[in-house]
């Protein structure tokens, strides 16, 4: 079985049972890492660790795939450093989507057509030293990153009409906090 690969399955809700349904076509050395579902329409985004990248899927329902239709770089232009992505999460508007960069050490911002599903660059955040871990607060005010060497955790604001964080603080719990 490929490692860089997304299973898919279909469920039986009677047995229980797993069956397979083949794998994403996701291109090679991407290297998905985490997947978000948007909560309301047939779109799935994966951050692609190996590749700092973010992607969007369609998702069949009614087949249980999913298919890319769009790969963007987490990163600024000419960024050449040594960087990998980790969590992604949706703000709860469905408006906008945030995928961690460690190495870069940012929260790459892209707002989210709620038609169509195609992702707009927003750009980068810093944050703590190797932001694996972050959350969003339920009414989409807050989001909060750990920074995995920095031993920090930093809060910001989310403006709620452009995606954009703005720091509010940064303190110190402990060493690799998730």
């Amino acid at each position: 079985m490929p490692a860089n690969a997304i299973y898919q399955f279909t469920f039986d809700s009677n047995t229980g049972q797993l069956s397979a349904n083949g794998n994403a076509d996701i291109g090679d050395g991407l290297g998905p890492r985490h997947l978000e579902f948007h909560p309301t329409k047939n779109f799935v985004y994966s951050s692609n660790e190996n590749s700092s990248t973010i992607t969007a899927y369609h998702f069949n329902t009614s087949e249980g795939t999913l298919e890319a239709f769009q790969t963007l770089s987490t990163l600024p232009d000419g960024y050449a450093g040594q960087t990998k992505t980790a969590q992604i999460h949706i703000h709860p508007s469905d408006k906008f989507i945030y995928v961690t960069n460690r190495g870069h050490d940012s929260i790459a911002r892209f707002a989210i057509d709620g038609n169509t599903g195609v992702l707009t660059a927003l750009g980068q955040t810093p944050t703590e030293t190797i932001p694996r871990v972050f959350n969003i607060d339920p009414s989409g005010t807050f989001l909060f990153a750990a920074g995995q060497d920095s031993g920090r955790l930093a809060s910001y604001r989310i403006d709620l009409e452009s995606g954009n964080i703005d720091p509010l603080d940064s303190i110190q719990v402990g060493e690799r906090p998730t």
